[in-house]
């Protein structure tokens, strides 16, 4: 099937490329998040770099966090800090202003994962042990069933989940001695997600699909069918859908009511290659596609259309977030390359679907 340009103009103006920075990191890039009205970006020979508003290369701020490869990354809800987990086995909390501050050192053992919580919790994992730091005084240890797959905290209460094999495990972090709530499902849970709502919890695993678990009654949801495994995943800004990559196209599955199953997903910006990155636009309908081929789609879910913003250059897309705004997409390649492109506004009132 054709790939479907934008919709005519009396739908609603499409937004437009009106600049594009990029140069090259000289390592591959791990993750990128939005940072203040910045960008940070961490690579994989252990340097945190805070890109400024104007995206010039000039007015970066490159610092030495780790001495290998960043494994895992997280900007803490406030958007002051990014912590990061390496195999060095350090935890690291760096600041644009500050020489980086080391949190924990676990002797060598890789930090698989980092997450950031609210009032300042921080989270990661190394091997079988999860350690919550509910202030810098006070620390709890977890032990998993297998190695940790992932840690998110929820968007708005006090849980943090972790998934592992066999499913994932969720703690209340205002009742650190009740038992935690297990959710399984067989298989190895490699990444986890909590619906913005709080009533879902979804999980890529090690085959090639998705499980979630509605959490009012535990009602499992398997989304297969795709022929990679889907490792990003992104909440749309209304939280009805959840865009994900491992397919020829992103897939977006609905979680309005009680969730994606008997509904078919909605797909968005089709191309040769798979898709290796996703990032839902922050206020709007639209979502970034990135491909292993290095391509970038913007794809607008109002009428399915999409446009390419950036072409293939042979490196996939490791990595993809919008700022704060929504005017400006930065993305990231498995060569090195960073890049971040300036658009003109984007139609609609916040969260609506364009």
């Amino acid at each position: 099937m054709a790939q479907k340009t934008w919709g005519s103009p009396r739908t609603s103006a499409k937004p437009t490329k009106v600049r594009e920075s990029e140069w090259n990191l000289d390592a591959p890039v791990t993750a990128i998040l939005p940072f203040a009205d910045q960008f940070v970006c961490t690579a994989g020979d252990g340097r945190v770099t805070f890109v400024d508003a104007d995206a010039s290369p000039q007015t970066q701020t490159v610092q030495e966090a780790h001495g290998g490869a960043i494994l895992s990354a997280a900007v803490t809800p406030d958007g002051a800090a990014l912590l990061t987990g390496g195999d060095d086995g350090r935890v690291i909390l760096s600041r644009a202003d500050r020489e980086p501050e080391e949190i924990a050192n676990a002797g060598g053992r890789w930090i698989d994962h980092v997450a950031t919580g609210p009032d300042g919790v921080l989270a990661w994992s190394t091997s079988r042990k999860v350690i919550v730091q509910l202030s810098p005084q006070e620390r709890r240890e977890f032990s998993l069933p297998s190695s940790g797959g992932a840690i998110a905290f929820a968007p708005r209460s006090k849980w943090i989940a972790v998934a592992h094999y066999g499913g994932a495990t969720i703690w209340n972090l205002g009742q650190l001695d009740a038992d935690p709530w297990s959710l399984q499902w067989k298989g190895s849970h490699l990444g986890v997600t909590w619906s913005p709502d709080e009533r879902f919890l979804v999980t890529t695993m090690q085959e090639d699909a998705l499980h979630g678990w509605r959490l009012e009654d535990e009602a499992d949801m398997a989304m297969a069918g795709y022929p990679a495994k889907p490792r990003s995943l992104s909440w749309s800004a209304n939280g009805e859908w959840l865009a994900t990559s491992g397919a020829n196209e992103a897939v977006l599955w609905p979680f309005k009511g009680h969730g994606p199953m008997g509904k078919a997903p909605q797909t968005l910006a089709r191309h040769t290659a798979i898709v290796s990155a996703v990032a839902c636009h922050p206020h709007s309908a639209y979502v970034a596609a990135g491909f292993r081929d290095g391509a970038l789609f913007l794809g607008r879910q109002r009428d399915l259309g999409a446009a390419l913003v950036r072409g293939g250059r042979n490196s996939p897309i490791a990595a993809l977030a919008w700022s704060r705004d929504g005017r400006r997409l930065a993305y990231g390649a498995e060569d090195g390359a960073f890049g971040v492109i300036s658009f003109t506004s984007f139609n609609g009132p916040k969260g609506a679907q364009l």
